[in-house]
C-alpha cells in the first residue's frame, strides 16, 4: 500500500514546529485562494479570513498538528507493513512526480510464493527472510513475517 498524505509533512518535527507548519500551511492556502478571486470577491474573503484567524489559537494549531501527526504515523505504519511507502503531497504540482514513482515501483515488483517446511498450524508468527544472491545492493521490500 502506498500512502499519499496531503499537506505539510509533520513527522520528525517538534510539537511547536508542527503547529507553526500547520499555521503557515493554512495561511498559504488562504493566499492561494485569494489569488484566484476578483478584487470584489477578494475584499469580502479577506474580511472573512481575518475573522476566522481570530479563532485559530496556538493551542488549536497544536491540537490540529498533533492529530495530523498521529494520522501520518498510522498511515506510514500501514504502508511500511504492506511493503509500500509514504509520500507527502505538500503542493499540487508534486502529484505527477509522486504518482509516477508509485507506478514505477509497482512495475518493478515481483510476487514470490513458497511452501513452508513447517506445516503445523499453531497460530505462531513465522519470520521470512529474502535476499538476492550476488546482489547486496538490491533492496527488497515486503512482509517480514506471517502467522500460520
Amino acid at each position: 500500500m502506498y500512502t499519499v498524505i496531503p499537506g505539510p509533512k509533520l513527522a520528525g518535527l517538534s510539537r511547536d514546529e508542527q503547529a507553526k507548519k500547520i499555521n503557515d500551511d493554512r495561511k498559504a492556502a488562504n493566499a492561494d485562494i485569494l489569488a484566484t478571486m476578483s478584487s470584489g470577491e477578494r475584499a469580502k474573503a479577506e474580511k472573512q479570513i481575518e475573522l476566522d484567524e481570530t479563532n485559530y489559537t496556538e493551542d488549536y494549531d497544536r491540537w490540529r498538528a498533533d492529530l495530523k501527526a498521529k494520522m501520518e504515523s498510522a498511515l506510514a505504519g500501514v504502508a511500511t507493513v504492506t511493503g509500500g511507502w509514504t509520500e507527502y503531497l505538500e503542493r499540487p504540482e508534486q502529484a505527477d512526480g509522486i504518482y509516477a514513482r508509485i507506478f514505477s515501483d509497482i512495475n518493478q515488483r515481483y510476487i514470490v510464493g513458497y511452501y513452508p517446511s513447517n506445516k503445523s498450524r499453531d497460530g505462531k508468527r513465522r519470520k521470512i527472510d529474502f535476499e538476492v544472491k550476488g546482489h547486496p545492493d538490491y533492496q527488497i521490500y515486503g512482509r517480514r513475517n506471517y502467522y500460520r
